[in-house]
């Protein structure tokens, strides 16, 4: 490894699963402490982010918080590399400098990038690598083959919960060893773990030098959703009404509106705003696709509903939308290292 006035050099890969976004992200905090050199990536392993599945809509929507995320970077002199393979071999590549590699078909490798890994690997000299923990039982496999390949190679790995409002694990523990297995029950939990963490502040992506080859738009350029192999099923795919445009920048900017409309609502005391006064014709607000993906955060999410209603009301009532983004929780708690609840396909 290098060696920086003594000391080693630190650098570090984000690996984006789900978590697509920069603000209240802990795993990005914890990857650019004392860090010298930053790398974010995301691999297209075929089933990450649910895309064993999708259909193009959805795929179009995680594209574009891909391509946001790339543009955030941008703005700061880094990129976002983008891979295909399975992930413990593209994390093998990228942590372990090697003489020659071969893609193999038959572990899922699709894009010609793989002698890449090497010679990226070589100037990297990768030390530490985070990312958003994935509670559910069917990534449990894949991390643990994530996390023995950084032990047997030395690398400082962090994960951190920050998809749920509270740590399933912690809420299990403080049930006494047990999912909670009602809705009253998991509330009941959650209360003597008491309210979930305040977001964290967005972190400086400036501080940190982010190296971009010159090869990279050839290499680790995003792909188009055409070139990922899903086409529009019809022409309203391409002919949209309402535009549910993906992204940390949308998902703020709907959270942000979200807010305003719901501050009346408050003052006159009318609950379910959207039901009492649909705007049916109106541009799409629904959050859901922005929390599946991680483009919001829940904790931000939550909190500014929170704090709003404290605001106008002098008072904390827990209602409908804060009720959902609880539900979330209760049933990754339920979900959590339990395979028979959710086996993999």
């Amino acid at each position: 490894m290098e060696k920086q006035s003594g000391k080693q050099k630190v650098v570090a890969i984000h690996w984006f699963r789900n978590g697509l976004r920069i603000h209240d992200n802990p795993a990005i905090c914890d990857a650019l402490e004392n860090c010298d050199e930053f790398y974010p990536i995301f691999i297209f392993d075929g089933e990450v982010s649910g895309t064993k599945f999708s259909g193009f809509n959805r795929m179009r929507f995680l594209h574009e918080s891909l391509e946001d995320l790339d543009n955030t970077f941008k703005k700061s002199g880094g990129r976002l590399y983008t891979f295909h393979g399975q992930a413990r071999d593209v994390l093998k590549g990228l942590l372990q400098a090697r003489e020659s590699c071969r893609g193999d078909p038959e572990r899922g490798v699709v894009r010609s990038c793989i002698g890449a890994y090497c010679r990226t690997s070589q100037e990297w000299n990768v030390t530490r690598l985070t990312y958003e923990a994935e509670v559910e039982p069917i990534w449990e496999a894949r991390d643990k083959e994530v996390e023995e390949l950084c032990k047997e190679h030395g690398i400082e790995l962090i994960s951190r919960i920050s998809h749920t409002l509270w740590d399933p694990a912690q809420v299990i523990e403080k049930n006494g060893g047990t999912p909670p297995v009602t809705f009253r029950h998991f509330d009941l939990t959650t209360q003597l773990l008491g309210p979930p963490d305040r977001p964290i502040p967005v972190p400086d992506l400036s501080i940190v030098n982010k190296p971009v080859p010159n090869n990279f738009d050839e290499k680790f350029a995003l792909p188009s959703v055409k070139d990922l192999g899903y086409e529009p099923e019809c022409k309203e795919q391409m002919e949209r009404i309402n535009d549910w445009l993906g992204g940390e920048t949308k998902a703020l900017q709907l959270l942000e509106e979200r807010l305003k409309n719901e501050r009346k609502p408050m003052t006159d005391k009318i609950m379910l705003p959207n039901q009492f006064l649909p705007d049916l014709i109106g541009p799409p607000t629904s959050m859901s696709p922005h929390l599946r993906f991680g483009c919001v955060s829940v904790r931000f999410f939550y909190w500014g509903i929170h704090d709003l209603y404290k605001e106008v009301r002098q008072s904390r009532l827990l209602y409908n939308t804060e009720l959902s983004l609880c539900r979330i929780g209760f049933v990754v708690a339920m979900e959590y290292k339990n395979k028979t609840f959710c086996p993999k396909q």
